[in-house]
């Protein structure tokens, strides 16, 4: 049973992409901001430097106190990526446990693909279609938003 009339792995595959686009809008507009994001990348990193420099000297006291920074560093990361990743688990558990099954239940929906998926085989369900979709859409998304993190 197809929604927008189209074959079903088309639909499926347009379904990937807007779920993965959704995906990527939410991080963009509920999240942290990416600047921010990757100043505290630095910071991090920075921090990891002087932690080991402060470990080879033997400086506990230093090496405590960079601890404590990092920490609050990497839970300012976590509280700047929570918001979003709430909301995109209640918008996609939604369509991936409710809605898709409905439509495409495991026996009926197969892709053959051309290569052999390791545990897999060389053909997936709707699920295993919908990953092999929506992970390179959502790093072209991320890409073409500026939303590169790295």
């Amino acid at each position: 049973m197809s929604v927008l009339g189209l074959s079903p792995i088309a639909e499926m595959t347009l379904w990937s992409l807007l779920l993965s686009l959704l995906s990527v809008l939410l991080y963009r507009f509920l999240g942290a901001k990416p600047e921010r994001l990757r100043e505290i990348k630095g910071k991090q990193k920075e921090m990891k430097g002087r932690m080991d420099a402060a470990k080879k000297a033997g400086k506990t006291e230093e090496m405590n106190k960079l601890m404590k920074e990092s920490l609050e560093l990497q839970n300012q990361q976590m509280k700047g990526n929570f918001k979003p990743m709430l909301a995109s688990l209640v918008v996609f558990l939604l369509p991936l446990w409710v809605f898709f099954p409905q439509y495409y239940p495991y026996p009926l929906f197969k892709v053959l693909l051309p290569f052999s998926v390791p545990l897999l085989g060389p053909d997936v369900s709707w699920l295993g279609w919908y990953i092999l979709i929506a992970v390179p859409g959502n790093f072209l998304f991320r890409r073409l938003l500026g939303m590169d993190f790295s």
